[in-house]
């Protein structure tokens, strides 16, 4: 009878683990404590491993069978780390794989993430996650990578400037380059306020490029100085130097404008400057300044 209730307990104690297991049949169980499935795997058998650049998408969700709450590209160099952080995940994958993960809450796991959405998983008792590698690249390879691109970048730099001197020296109007590192020709110059935090201001601006192609005809614009995403980089850089009147041809270069990547319309090309005719028509001091 002794013996029946031992290989009873030892029955009760194989089928219990086994239900843990089995949490998630379809997963693989690993060492450190997170579930893993492979979704789809590529014939690249770069696997990844410490120190490698990996660059790829996580997709995380609310639960298992949920729709997706957040995706997220990343550029991450894979670190030896002893406690569970997202490299550890990617270290189960190869060059073109994707699978799912279902971990515990980690911060260090969801670094990955902007920081509102990082946020909006912390209650959360566990992570579901899908991972697509897209490339892995050994730390040489990477370093030569940025190498070729600061190179790159360079000369596409320094053909632009190229191009904004040719367009000054062959063109009637004397641009200056001003504080602000933009070329600037003041066509009137008006008697008003300068621009300050705050103010509500009214402009005027048309854009083209230095062929001559226009991008806006002339737009009229209020409002309040200082307020991310109204205008360029450079519109805000040019009305530093203006007072409430004053009108201003200025040669703004990408790097204050749409950048190396050009609008997303494609009607800007990168690393291309813009020429705006831009008028201060109004200043309105905030009632709140002392």
């Amino acid at each position: 009878m002794k013996t029946a209730f031992v290989i009873l307990c030892g029955c009760i104690t194989l089928v219990s683990c086994n239900y843990k297991e089995q949490k998630y049949p379809e997963y693989t169980l690993h060492e450190q404590g997170y579930y893993y499935k492979l979704a789809s795997f590529s014939d690249n058998h770069t696997k990844i491993v410490a120190h490698n650049y990996v660059n790829a998408t996580a997709y995380f969700y609310v639960n298992q069978d949920d729709s997706l709450l957040v995706a997220e590209q990343f550029l991450m160099q894979i670190e030896n780390e002893q406690d569970l952080c997202f490299s550890h995940l990617l270290l189960n994958l190869c060059e073109g794989d994707s699978a799912q993960f279902i971990t515990q809450n980690h911060d260090c796991i969801r670094n990955v993430l902007l920081p509102e959405y990082s946020e909006l998983l912390s209650e959360q008792k566990n992570l579901y996650i899908t991972i697509k590698v897209h490339t892995v690249q050994t730390k040489n390879e990477f370093e030569q990578q940025q190498k070729q691109y600061q190179l790159w970048l360079t000369n596409k730099r320094e053909f632009e400037l190229e191009t904004i001197d040719v367009y000054v020296k062959n063109h009637q109007y004397a641009f200056q380059k001003n504080s602000e590192m933009l070329y600037s020709f003041f066509i009137a110059k008006g008697k008003g306020k300068t621009p300050q935090f705050d103010d509500l201001i009214t402009i005027s601006y048309q854009g083209s490029l230095l062929s001559g192609d226009i991008i806006n005809h002339f737009t009229t614009l209020e409002y309040v100085y200082g307020t991310q995403w109204q205008v360029i980089e450079g519109i805000d850089k040019m009305l530093k130097t203006m007072v409430e009147g004053d009108r201003v041809l200025c040669i703004i270069p990408s790097e204050f404008a749409w950048g190396q990547k050009g609008s997303t319309n494609q009607l800007i090309p990168p690393f291309t400057p813009i020429l705006f005719d831009l008028e201060l028509l109004s200043v309105v001091k905030n009632e709140n300044d002392n």
